[in-house]
C-alpha cells in the first residue's frame, strides 16, 4: 500500500477502553470528556454488544441511539433495547433503501458513528462534505480491502476518504482484522478509532505504544493470532512513553521491564501494595523515600498526606532522576514532592552505580538507555556497584529532615548500608519503615556492592529489624509483606 501517512496513528494520553465483546464485535474507543448528543451504528448483523455497552455507559436512549442495516428485517434486541432501528443501508443517497445520514448530522454536533458496512463506507465518505464529518466527535470505522481495489471501491477513491477524513480527525487506535488478508504487512481489513481535531489544542505526537495493546486488543478471530502493528505509520519507537493514571500522569521508558510491563496491561505498578501500606501512613508526617525510580510510589503516597506534609525522594541514576521531575512537574505536585539526585548509602561522596543490570535482562545499563533502548532493562533494579554511572553519596543522618512518619527504601541490595547511618533519626522519629529484606529476595545485589565497597563491612552487617525491635521497642514487625520481598517495621 502506498499513503501510508494517511493511516499514521497518534498519541493519545487520555484513557482507552473496549466495549463490547471481547473479540469480533467489540472496539476500543477513547474516553473523552463531555457527552454524545447522538449516537450510530451502522452495520449491525446480529451482533450488536457495543452498541449495548455504549449506550448503558453513556446513558443513551432510542431517542438520541441509531441502528442502521437494510440487510436484517429486525434488531436483535438481546443486547439492547434503548436504540431505533432504521431497515436502511448506508449509502450517498436517500431513499425508501439507503440514508446518508444527512437527518442526523444536520440535527446533532456531537455524534458517535459506529460503522462496519462491507465496503460502503466509501461510497458514503466520498459524498459527505466536510461540514458533515465534523459533526461526528469520534469515530470508529471499520476499512475493507484498504490496500487495494476490492470490496467495490477503486484504491485512488480510498485514498479520497482516507484524505477527507484526516481533514477532521485524528486516528488514535488501529487494529487488524485477523479474518483478512495481509499485504506487505498491512491488514487488508483494518478498524480505525478515529477524534475530532477539535478535541486537542495541538496536532498530537504520533503514536508509540506497541499495537495491539495487551488487555485492550483481542483478535477477531479466536483461533488466529492478532495482527502485530508496531511498526509505521501505527507506531514509531519513542524512548518515553505516558499512562493517565487514576494516580495522574506517569512517562516511563518504553524499555523499562518490570515496572513499564505493568502500565502496558493498564495497571498501576504495585498499587496492591501501596493501597495496603497507605494504611500505615500517618497524613500529618512527611515522607522519606530512598530509590525514588520514575516516582510512581511518590505520586501515589501523596493523594495520602495533608497539604502541609512532603514526600523527600531520592534518586541517583540521572536519566530516572530527570523522568521523576518531569512526572511531578505533569502533574503538579512541586509544592509537595521534593526530588534529589542523590544516591544514599553510609558515606557521604562520590560513588557508581553498576552498570550491568543483574536484576533484569544482563544488559549494560548505559547502553539501554540510549543505543539499546529497543531492548528491555530493569532501571528499577540498579544497585551500586563500581563500574557505572559516576552519582554523587549521602547520609540519612547528614539529610536534616523534620517530622519523618514513613520511610519507604527500595535500594536494591544497599539496605544495611543506609540504615546504619540513619539510626539518629529513625532514634528521632520512630518512623514506619517498608524496606526491601535481602534474606526474602537473594543476596546477589547485596554481594555485589559489598564486592565494590569492601571498606564498609561493619555497615554491610547492620539489622535494621533488630535495631528497632530490640533497641527501639518497636511493636510489630511483618515480613514478605503483601506477599513480597520487603519488611515492615511498625513503632
Amino acid at each position: 500500500m502506498n499513503n501510508l501517512d494517511l493511516l499514521q496513528v497518534y498519541n493519545f494520553n487520555l484513557k482507552k477502553c473496549r466495549l463490547g465483546e471481547k473479540y469480533d464485535g467489540g472496539y476500543v474507543l477513547a474516553e473523552l470528556d463531555g457527552e454524545y448528543d447522538c449516537y450510530i451504528s451502522a452495520g449491525i448483523a446480529n451482533e450488536e454488544s457495543f452498541s449495548r455497552d455504549f449506550i448503558n455507559k453513556y446513558n443513551m436512549n432510542e431517542c438520541n441511539s441509531y441502528g442502521f442495516d437494510g440487510t436484517i428485517n429486525n434488531y436483535p434486541c438481546n443486547y439492547t433495547k434503548k436504540i431505533s432501528f432504521i431497515k436502511k443501508n448506508i449509502n450517498s443517497f436517500n431513499d425508501d433503501d439507503n440514508s446518508n445520514l444527512s437527518f442526523l448530522t444536520d440535527k446533532y454536533n456531537n455524534i458517535f458513528l459506529k460503522m462496519d458496512i462491507e465496503g460502503g463506507e466509501y461510497t458514503w465518505l466520498l459524498s459527505i462534505d466536510e461540514t458533515q464529518l465534523n459533526k461526528f466527535k469520534q469515530i470508529i470505522i471499520e476499512f475493507h480491502g484498504i490496500t487495494d481495489d476490492g470490496w467495490g471501491c477503486n484504491y485512488n477513491d480510498k485514498v479520497k476518504c482516507l484524505q477527507k477524513l484526516a481533514t477532521t480527525h485524528y486516528i488514535i487506535h488501529a487494529h487488524g482484522n485477523n479474518y483478512a488478508k495481509i499485504t506487505n504487512n498491512i491488514p487488508d481489513v483494518i478498524e480505525l478509532t478515529c477524534i475530532n481535531k477539535k478535541i486537542f489544542n495541538s496536532e498530537p505526537k504520533l503514536n508509540s505504544r506497541s499495537l495491539p495493546i495487551i488487555n485492550l486488543d483481542f483478535p477477531n478471530n479466536s483461533d488466529a493470532d492478532d495482527i502485530n502493528l508496531t511498526f509505521y505509520p501505527f507506531y514509531v519507537f519513542n524512548p518515553l512513553e505516558t499512562y493517565n493514571t487514576k494516580y495522574g500522569l506517569i512517562t516511563l521508558y518504553t524499555n523499562d521491564v518490570y515496572v513499564g510491563g505493568e502500565f502496558k496491561q493498564e495497571k498501576y505498578w504495585d498499587e496492591d501494595t501501596i493501597l495496603k501500606l497507605c494504611e500505615f501512613i500517618d497524613p500529618n508526617r512527611n515522607i522519606l523515600e530512598i530509590g525514588g525510580h520514575c516516582g510512581t510510589s511518590s505520586i501515589a503516597y501523596s493523594s495520602v498526606l495533608n497539604d502541609k506534609q512532603k514526600i523527600y525522594v531520592y534518586e541517583p541514576q540521572k536519566n530516572m532522576y530527570n523522568l521523576l521531575v518531569q512526572n511531578i512537574n505533569q502533574n503538579n505536585l512541586q509544592n509537595k514532592i521534593i526530588p534529589n539526585n542523590l544516591g544514599v548509602f553510609c558515606y557521604e561522596g562520590n560513588g557508581k552505580m553498576n552498570n550491568i543490570d543483574l536484576d533484569g535482562g544482563s544488559g549494560i545499563v548505559e547502553k539501554r538507555y540510549n543505543e539499546e533502548n529497543n531492548l528491555q532493562c530493569n532501571f528499577a533494579g540498579i544497585g551500586l556497584g563500581d563500574d557505572g554511572e559516576n552519582i554523587n553519596l549521602t547520609i540519612i543522618d547528614n539529610m536534616k529532615l523534620d517530622n519523618i512518619g514513613y520511610i519507604h527504601c527500595d535500594a536494591q541490595g544497599s539496605e544495611n548500608f543506609i540504615f546504619s547511618n540513619g539510626i539518629e533519626t529513625i532514634k528521632k522519629y520512630r518512623p514506619v519503615i517498608l524496606y526491601e529484606n535481602i534474606e526474602f529476595y537473594g543476596t546477589y545485589l547485596y554481594d555485589n556492592i559489598c564486592k565494590s565497597y569492601p571498606n564498609y563491612k561493619e555497615e554491610s552487617k547492620f539489622d535494621i529489624k533488630k535495631y528497632c525491635m530490640e533497641q527501639l521497642n518497636y511493636s510489630k514487625f511483618i515480613d514478605r509483606f503483601n506477599g513480597g520481598i520487603d519488611t515492615l517495621l511498625i513503632p
